[in-house]
């Protein structure tokens, strides 16, 4: 009875303690809630907003006003700020007229959540405020001939995109976390952004990047050690090479458990360093069953002494990349050095050595060296059950897999001991970066391997539509407490975490809008993601679009926009670590344009190289001061660059003859290096230097189309028919899930396969190959082959400007995918510009090889069609079925194309034929088929080759050789 009355007491205390409003409160309610819930921001989209509480002290003459979350979500730059105090100011009564005013959001007066000033004192307290790594970096390549002083120099940033394939133990298999809808789903759409936009863009502007989840899309992989089980060989050369003290790394299974670390079943080499030269050195030389691309990992284990600048060469294709890694950190894992271009097979043009040279006494410790992605070697299984793996390539697993495979400790990757995957993925990615940079001077508080992260951020798309089709944009996530505590172990406030979210929409949007100018910007949420409140530094998440809303994704599929995005993103990054530090920021230059080779004597083996700089109108420091001519000899890989400054855009460059040439170029500035130009290829050949006869072929690279698939969108259906098209992806492209199978407009928001936008999963995995701006050297190389002719190259833009083409015989167009379409970058084959130059070559006895896929089917107007029948002598003809093998017949030999997805080469889908017009004969036809897919027509010197059938595209290389040959001997009768 007594515990009773005692509750009763305290409820009715409590109760008493809530007095009703006084009269100054009902007045200042009564015109500020109506304020509040009219109130809408004008820089972001969103909700209504409103208030939760409202304070008025009228004896000390003082008003809080409390925003409610929806108020919070907005950014509130000085503008903002200002207009918010000028109206509440207004329709308060008078009688409120000198009181204290202050609104709150996020529990922060919205003066203190400033984003457009944080380098004035109020914000002090989310400013690094003198903290600051300046030892040596984790990973630095010493090769390159620049040096990002004003862009991310030497900064530590942890990057992953969202999800990926995991165990569902509730189904007791493998699933993915998003849904497979419009082609693609969340698990694979996120890395086409971040892996060749976002990464390459914060590593030249001289940031370490480091992502729990797989980075390289090769599938294959080749692991050498120094214990048993490589393929590959490892050589130690020298004295004084002794074992580690602790367990190394070995590959000592196919498969791992839940539990195993391959990092404690095996042992490293460790040795002492000399400061005086290289006395001793360990190597290790891969066995790869296919050349290609493959990301370069070196792992060594933590040890006393350890050295800060192990130095590693990494040799391929014969060229040597030098990178120096700070072995005081980051050790017992894989280490990131770049992605390099390896031959098959083995021999010393494609290795790793580490030497024992450096600048200290100390000691460097050498374990395995892994080459390439690799496939998920990670099986899970409910008890009784036999484990499996993903039967995925590693990087559309989720991080928590790859952690494991990266030597993690085990409540790193797998905190609910085993029993769910789901949320064991999630806390994977804070996690490892917690533990990786504990002990480091941005997050001190914590035992780990010291590694100085400073900002974590993580891409993903999020759900939600619109069934009127309207755009819903981009959102921004960041948590100002973990647990109550709302600094991090430096001391520096959780809310610095809201002011890198709101620069990044800032940026993002801007950034986009310069192709999309009605790009929305949503909210800022503050809210408890385990990806944002975990991290013990600066963090924030981007929902770059919803992947539910087919008008987002139909810029969302543009590889255009993804750049963009991505973009935006990295200066955000750059903006927000220089504000951070009290540093000035240089944005990189965008990649140059109109670049060209010429031969300006034909009786020389000299070329010249030129280009123009491209203009970023949004960001003006991003001006280039200089540029890198990369240079490829041979089957050789890229070099490591050569720095022309002095606002140089040409160079003349002198080629050993007989020797085949690739060439790329960037812009850059303090701030970093711009992304590669196209390649553009060379070939001077001995006889033509002494030839009385003009025999230089010009290769214009006018495939520089990229979009994402083909749409379907009218007032009953909508989506994307990859069936159609793939569209023409940036470089290499993991991204589609499947082809969508419902396309019903009206179903909008089922996820189920009667849904809108539902797809299958046959495509996951699966690399789609698009635009490799490269063709000029597969042309060119069947140019060499016919021993007589040099050629040089140019761009579209380049040929469209260039003032005579009087020094070539014959001017080879590759045509590829171009044609206009959905895309932000459409353009036509036969820009005004194009049709001018070739009419002018045509006239004067020039000689005109076109190759393309759409070079009949993709003419749109009148005028194109009209030139193409008149100068080319060629017209649309009938498309191929698609029931019948493609191959093409020409001149007694026969030769298939691509025409579905592959890692080799784009596809030609759905070829069609070409009619030959006004006296032109078929060539080569589509064999069983009756549809031509070549003609040619010569009379006098007018003589012209055009072809439905990409040269690239032909499957054996003998056979494209020689249908570059027969082209050429008619061109030169």
């Amino acid at each position: 009875m007594c515990g009773l009355t005692g509750l009763f007491l305290s409820v009715f205390v409590v109760y008493a303690q809530i007095p009703p409003y006084s009269t100054a409160e009902k007045q200042v309610r009564n015109k500020i809630v109506p304020y509040f819930e009219a109130y809408r921001s004008k820089l972001a989209n969103i909700n209504s907003s409103g208030i939760r509480n409202v304070e008025v002290d009228t004896v000390r003459q003082f008003i809080n006003i409390y925003g409610n979350n929806t108020f919070s979500t907005q950014p509130f730059t000085k503008q903002v700020i200002n207009s918010i105090y000028a109206d509440v100011k207004s329709v308060l009564p008078k009688r409120f007229a000198n009181y204290k005013i202050t609104v709150y959001a996020d529990g922060l007066p919205i003066e203190k959540q400033q984003s457009d000033d944080m380098r004035n004192s109020i914000m002090s307290n989310r400013l690094w405020r003198g903290i600051d790594y300046t030892g040596k970096p984790w990973v630095r390549n010493i090769s390159v001939p620049y040096r990002p002083s004003k862009g991310l120099d030497g900064r530590h940033i942890a990057l992953w995109a969202s999800h990926g394939r995991y165990f569902k133990q509730a189904l007791n298999c493998w699933n993915w976390q998003r849904p497979s809808i419009f082609a693609t789903s969340e698990d694979l759409f996120t890395q086409t952004i971040v892996v060749p936009f976002l990464i390459p863009m914060l590593e030249r502007s001289g940031a370490i990047v480091y992502t729990p989840r797989e980075r390289d899309w090769q599938e294959l992989e080749a692991i050498v050690d120094n214990d048993p089980n490589s393929k590959g060989t490892y050589k130690e050369y020298g004295k004084g090479w002794g074992k580690v003290p602790a367990p190394g790394f070995a590959h000592a299974k196919e498969i791992y458990l839940e539990g195993d670390n391959p990092f404690t079943d095996g042992t490293a080499r460790m040795i002492a360093t000399s400061t005086k030269g290289e006395t001793a050195s360990a190597e290790w030389i891969p066995d790869f069953d296919e050349a290609g691309n493959y990301a370069v990992y070196v792992s060594y284990q933590p040890i006393k002494w350890a050295v800060n600048d192990a130095q590693y060469t990494i040799v391929h294709g014969g060229i040597k990349t030098v990178v120096k890694v700070n072995q005081q950190m980051g050790g017992g894992t894989w280490v990131y050095l770049g992605t390099f271009a390896f031959g098959k097979g083995n021999g010393d043009d494609n290795k790793v050595v580490l030497s024992n040279y450096s600048s200290t006494k100390g000691f460097v410790s050498a374990d395995a060296v892994r080459f390439g992605g690799g496939m998920g070697n990670i099986a899970r299984g409910l008890d009784g059950e036999t484990p499996t793996t993903s039967g995925m390539p590693r990087f559309l697993e989720g991080a928590r897999y790859s952690m494991q495979w990266a030597g993690m400790p085990y409540e790193v990757y797998s905190s609910r001991q085993g029993t769910n995957d789901y949320p064991d993925d999630i806390n994977a990615r804070p996690y490892a970066i917690n533990y990786l940079s504990g002990g480091s001077v941005y997050n001190p508080g914590l035992e780990g391997q010291k590694v100085p992260f400073e900002l974590s951020l993580a891409v993903h798309s999020d759900a939600g539509f619109r069934k009127d089709d309207q755009l819903i944009g981009t959102l921004g996530i960041y948590t100002l407490q973990n647990e109550g505590i709302d600094v991090f172990n430096t001391g520096v406030s959780r809310y610095t975490s809201r002011n890198a979210t709101e620069l990044a929409l800032q940026e993002v949007q801007n950034e986009i809008r310069t192709a999309v100018p009605e790009w929305p910007r949503r909210r800022l949420v503050n809210d408890n993601y385990s990806e944002t409140r975990n991290p013990e530094f600066p963090s924030f998440i981007v929902e770059t679009l919803s992947h539910q809303n087919f008008s987002d994704l139909h810029y969302g599929q543009d590889p255009y926009f993804k750049f963009l995005l991505a973009r935006g993103i990295y200066k955000a990054v750059l903006k927000y670590v220089n504000l951070m530090h009290g540093t000035n920021e240089v944005v990189q230059p965008l990649p140059v344009r109109s670049f060209a080779i010429a031969q300006p004597n034909p009786r020389e083996s000299a070329v010249t190289l030129s280009w123009k700089p491209t203009a970023d109108k949004r960001s003006p420091s991003s001006t280039p001061t200089g540029y890198i001519l990369y240079t490829r000899k041979g089957d050789a890989d890229f070099d490591n660059g050569m720095y022309i400054g002095n606002g140089k855009t040409s160079i003349s460059v002198l080629l050993d003859s007989d020797e085949m040439y690739d060439f790329k170029v960037t812009a850059v500035n303090d701030g970093g290096e711009s992304m590669d130009s196209e390649v553009l290829s060379a070939y001077i050949s001995s006889k033509s230097l002494s030839s009385k006869k003009k025999s230089t072929m010009l290769i214009v690279n006018a495939f520089t189309r990229l979009c994402g698939p083909a749409e379907v969108n009218n007032d009953s259906l909508q989506g994307f028919d990859i069936k159609a098209e793939y569209g023409v992806p940036y470089k290499m492209f993991p991204g589609f899930s499947g082809e969508q199978t419902c396309f019903t407009k009206s179903t909008i928001g089922k996820e189920t396969e009667d849904g809108l936008g539902f797809s299958n999963r046959q495509m996951n995995g699966k690399i789609v190959t698009g635009n490799t701006f490269d063709y000029p050297h597969t042309h060119g190389k069947a140019v060499a082959e016919l021993k007589g002719w040099s050629f040089v190259s140019c761009s579209k833009e380049a040929f469209e400007e260039m003032g005579s083409t009087s020094g070539y015989t014959i001017i080879d167009i590759i045509g590829g995918l171009q044609k206009e379409d959905w895309s932000l970058t459409s353009k036509p084959l036969f820009s005004e510009g194009m049709k001018n130059q070739l009419k002018t070559f045509l006239n004067k006895g020039g000689k005109v090889l076109l190759t393309g896929a759409y070079i009949a089917s993709g003419l749109t107007n009148n005028a194109d069609s009209i030139f193409a029948s008149r100068w080319l002598k060629y017209c649309d003809g009938e498309r191929t079925s698609d029931s019948i093998p493609v191959v093409i017949r020409q001149d007694k030999m026969s030769y298939e194309i691509y025409t579905d997805a592959n890692k080799y080469c784009y596809a030609v889908q759905h070829p069609s034929g070409l009619i030959g017009v006004n006296g032109s004969i078929p060539l080569a036809d589509f064999d069983g088929q009756d549809i031509c897919a070549t003609v040619a027509y010569g009379r006098g010197k007018y003589r012209v080759v055009c072809s439905s059938v990409p040269l690239e595209c032909i499957k054996d290389e003998k056979l494209r050789n020689k249908t570059m040959e027969q082209y050429v001997k008619f061109l030169a009768k």
